[in-house]
């Protein structure tokens, strides 16, 4: 260090008076030693802010990838619901043909079950039955259990005309004709 008043050089960091003038030069030691702190401090805060602007740039970067995570957690969010609502229209559609195919096979079976209802009717209407003469049996009782109408007996006799000329008799066999 160099005395500022007879610039001596060579002096010491730490001599408070210049042994060629005998100038005080505690004070300048105060400016120096004020400077070197303030250039610490300076230090200190170049780092301390190189350390915030890390800190920034990695909490830029962590609100950068949860907002991205965010972001992308909602697109995956909307298009799964997409694709659910699809699979839900699709399998509606898939549904419907079904619902559509049954009740066509639904109408034909019904209208095969009419065909054979009217085919049963017509049977029955032309359907002739042997009956065998009980002991007890007369052409009033025969005619009600079978038409449901005693006064149908004429019928039977009509019917049976050949078989009843003799008489009824338990063990005839008679034909009724089940014609509604």
């Amino acid at each position: 260090m160099n005395c500022p008043v007879c610039n001596k050089a060579g002096l010491s960091e730490d001599t408070i008076h210049c042994p060629q003038c005998d100038s005080d030069l505690s004070g300048l030691l105060l400016i120096k030693n004020t400077q070197q702190k303030y250039q610490t401090i300076e230090n200190e805060n170049i780092e301390a802010n190189k350390k915030l602007a890390a800190s920034k740039k990695y909490s830029l970067a962590l609100i950068f990838l949860f907002s991205t995570l965010f972001v992308l957690g909602i697109v995956f969010f909307l298009w799964y619901k997409n694709e659910q609502d699809n699979k839900y229209v699709r399998n509606n559609h898939h549904l419907n043909n079904q619902i559509d195919s049954l009740q066509a096979a639904n109408q034909s079976k019904t209208i095969k079950i009419n065909e054979l209802e009217s085919a049963i009717i017509n049977k029955q209407k032309s359907q002739k039955i042997k009956y065998c003469v009980r002991k007890g049996d007369n052409l009033w009782t025969i005619a009600k259990f079978f038409y449901n109408n005693p006064h149908k007996h004429s019928k039977i006799y009509d019917d049976n005309k050949s078989v009843l000329e003799k008489g009824l008799f338990a063990g005839d066999t008679i034909i009724i004709k089940l014609d509604n």
